[in-house]
């Protein structure tokens, strides 16, 4: 049986840190970003985020390859400062490891 206590979301304990439309990608330049874009080899609307934990302070998402053109299967959040409710995701631990796993 569940025990009666209220749930975090319940308690309004939770705090909105991200909010995406969609979920982009830190590239190492913007050339590489917008190219990506381009050619089809990263499409931002299918990128599906659905595991998140935090450790040290540092946020990792996770976002498989359920469609084509994910090209970061899990990363940390890149934040651009106070306020920024749409950051970006940087591959963790690096690009090298996100390519030698596709």
């Amino acid at each position: 049986m569940l025990d009666d206590r209220p749930s975090l979301a319940q308690t309004g304990e939770l705090e909105v840190v991200a909010e995406w439309t969609w979920l982009d990608v830190e590239y190492p330049t913007q050339e590489e970003h917008d190219a990506a874009l381009a050619d089809g080899s990263f499409v931002r609307e299918n990128m599906c985020p659905i595991g998140l934990a935090v450790w040290g302070g540092v946020i990792y998402q996770a976002v498989p390859r359920l469609e084509p053109a994910v090209p970061v299967t899990l990363g940390t959040l890149v934040f651009q400062g106070e306020g920024d409710l749409q950051p970006l995701l940087r591959p963790f631990p690096n690009w090298e490891m996100q390519e030698a796993c596709e």
